[in-house]
């Protein structure tokens, strides 16, 4: 159970990490969580666990975004490259996005008059976020599907989002792509042959053939904006949070007709 594995990370046994990579797959969603915890937090365990991922015995998409900042935090120049091939591009966060994130988290912890309308949230979010990412089974599907995402969590939110080029899992990495007739577009690339590029971008599928493109080079940047709450008032910000840790689908605010909108 949890508690046994947990009880592992305090010991430096060799063994550990083939016996729990071994166990993964038979482990419910907490202790596979418990094991991923383990093996990220230390050195040795950690390019285990990170090899393990390259050979497929634990899923890329289980390293959540979390687990990778632990695993980067051990500063161990050998495993940060293996990390960056494993999982994608990793970074630390410039010291603006420290500060930006600590005053969001400072205006979202403190005491307001007006309660957060999780209603209001979800219509922020189709405006905002829906165009890229699905929640409860509404949106798009350049970015991660959030339903499943730790978006409970404040710092997790934070840090994806208004810091979001820090960490970029690999299905996500933008690429910049210049046409031969000079179109520069910038997607996620989803399929790609010997003909052909099939290019998700912000609002369409783009299928280019290979002798039209003149250019293409991975992105440093994410595919989301680091500026997405800008024009939004700090009440919406708020509404929009507590959206998005909801647990359950919130109907829409009510339309001028009066009905509220499933």
């Amino acid at each position: 159970g949890g508690p046994a594995v947990r009880g592992l990370s305090t010991y430096d046994d060799p063994a550990t990490p083939e016996v729990l990579i071994k166990a993964y797959p038979s482990l419910g969603s907490s202790e596979r969580r418990d094991v991923l915890s383990t093996l990220a937090a230390r050195k040795r365990t950690g390019r285990d666990l990170l090899a393990a991922v390259e050979a497929g015995k634990v899923p890329r998409g289980d390293l959540t975004a979390d687990l990778v900042r632990q695993i980067r935090n051990l500063n161990d120049p050998e495993l940060s490259a293996q990390l960056s091939r494993v999982w994608g591009t990793v970074r630390e966060t410039t010291g603006d996005r420290v500060r930006l994130i600590a005053q969001s988290k400072a205006m979202l912890t403190g005491s307001h008059t007006q309660t957060p309308d999780r209603s209001l949230g979800r219509a922020v979010y189709a405006k905002v976020c829906q165009q890229c990412h699905t929640l409860f089974g509404v949106g798009g599907q350049v970015g991660p599907d959030l339903t499943g995402s730790n978006r409970a969590d404040l710092d997790y939110l934070l840090s994806n989002v208004l810091d979001p080029s820090a960490l970029i899992g690999k299905d996500y990495l933008a690429h910049v792509i210049t046409t031969t007739d000079g179109r520069v577009l910038t997607g996620i690339i989803r399929a790609e042959d010997k003909d052909a590029i099939t290019l998700v971008t912000a609002n369409e599928t783009v299928i280019l053939p290979k002798n039209e493109v003149d250019e293409r080079r991975a992105s440093e940047q994410s595919m989301m904006p680091e500026d997405l709450w800008k024009p939004l008032s700090q009440f919406e910000i708020r509404s929009l949070v507590s959206y998005l840790a909801s647990p359950a689908q919130v109907p829409l605010p009510e339309a001028e007709g009066g009905a509220k909108s499933p």
